[in-house]
């Protein structure tokens, strides 16, 4: 980032890199800052959706949603960005909708929670709550 400013992918990666690391909230203007720089890249599902998670971690839920959603919209096959949405739908308390979003990948949402986000205690039990209120895992 230090050498190009303008690499979406530089900024991206720092950004994932923050909020894997519980930076969440530092994370957020340098994933926010990849998707102005390359807003038309072709990637921008996954950016969108490691927005949305680290929105969800600082408890911007409203803004997950939206993100996960348009991630899902862009790349309908990509399950990071169903389940995510639906975590964020069950923080917000929208079961019905929570569950239409997981759709097909409703068997794989607690284990992904589990294992994808297993170094990280923290945003691993952001996930599984979100999923816990979402009525979608006990």
């Amino acid at each position: 980032v230090e050498l190009n400013p303008q690499n979406s992918m530089a900024n991206w990666s720092l950004g994932h890199t923050l909020y894997l690391g519980g930076r969440a909230e530092e994370a957020i203007p340098w994933i926010e800052k990849a998707l102005d720089i390359n807003p038309l890249d072709p990637r921008n599902y996954v950016v969108k959706t490691h927005l949305a998670v680290a929105k969800l971690c600082v408890g911007d839920y409203e803004a997950a949603a939206e993100l996960g959603r348009a991630s899902a919209r862009q790349r309908p096959d990509y399950t990071e960005s169903h389940i995510t949405l639906a975590a964020a739908l069950g923080y917000l308390g929208r079961v019905d909708e929570a569950r239409q979003a997981v759709g097909e990948y409703y068997d794989q949402a607690e284990d992904y929670a589990k294992n994808h986000f297993s170094w990280d205690r923290e945003l691993k039990d952001c996930f599984l709550t979100g999923l816990q209120k979402a009525q979608l895992i006990e």
